[in-house]
């Protein structure tokens, strides 16, 4: 077994499967942890609970990802507007669900945040590109 340089002491072998449990562990806790701030404990037991999603308490089936640490997501005036410009999905027959997709990706990736990625932002601006009965 290798030593390690400053004390001789043996090192030990590396398990990828001990990290990659590690990993998950710490990303659940930081996941809980980023729900609990914002204040979404509901949000967090209906995900846990697997509850009914078009129940009268639902809050939704979309499951954001946890930022890295430190980097904060902010939802600024003019990504509101371009999602207002471009044209909200009100679930009307005559709206065009592949073209307000093509839109929304558009918007966002025109939007530059520092270590957020593209899937946190999308899954975060969504909900607020939909309107009247898409909202239901």
């Amino acid at each position: 077994m290798p030593n390690t340089r400053s004390k001789g002491a043996p090192l030990l072998p590396y398990n990828p499967e001990f990290w990659r449990t590690i990993r998950k562990m710490v990303n659940a806790q930081e996941l809980e942890a980023q729900r609990q701030r914002l204040g979404l404990e509901a949000e967090a037991a209906a995900t846990r609970d697997d509850a009914d999603l078009n129940g009268a308490g639902a809050t939704g089936a979309i499951v954001l990802p946890a930022l890295p640490p430190g980097v904060k997501f902010t939802i600024t005036s003019t990504m509101i507007q371009l999602l207002n410009l471009k044209g909200m999905f009100r679930g009307a027959t005559s709206d065009d669900a592949n073209q307000h997709l093509m839109n929304f990706v558009a918007i966002c990736k025109s939007q530059e945040t520092p270590r957020v990625n593209q899937t946190s932002m999308r899954l975060r601006l969504f909900p607020l590109s939909l309107t009247r009965e898409a909202t239901n």
